[in-house]
């Protein structure tokens, strides 16, 4: 029997590659529900779109459409959240 270091190192290592194993099973269930969004023209926001909103005298802001298991980044929005308004801020 080991000493209780090595015991707990093969603990921790156990725990960790659990941890892994759900992350890889999470993200190949995503990729196998995942829809390509064609890009398109269009006056109706959905999700991939890329909206530029401008109000009075301010800079035009540029906001990216994105699903809720994107990674999270700057300038985006997600269909679901509560900031969710039309341009015309109904």
């Amino acid at each position: 029997m080991g000493d209780l270091s090595e015991n707990a190192d093969y603990h921790k290592a156990k725990e960790d590659q659990g941890f892994l194993e759900g992350r890889i099973q999470e993200i190949e269930a995503v990729l196998r529900t995942a829809v390509i969004v064609e890009k398109t023209h269009s006056d109706v926001v959905i999700v991939g779109s890329r909206v530029t909103v401008q109000e009075d005298n301010y800079d035009p802001e540029v906001y990216d459409v994105v699903g809720v298991k994107e990674p999270i980044r700057a300038k985006t929005r997600y269909p679901t959240s509560p900031h969710r308004k039309s341009p015309d801020g109904s």
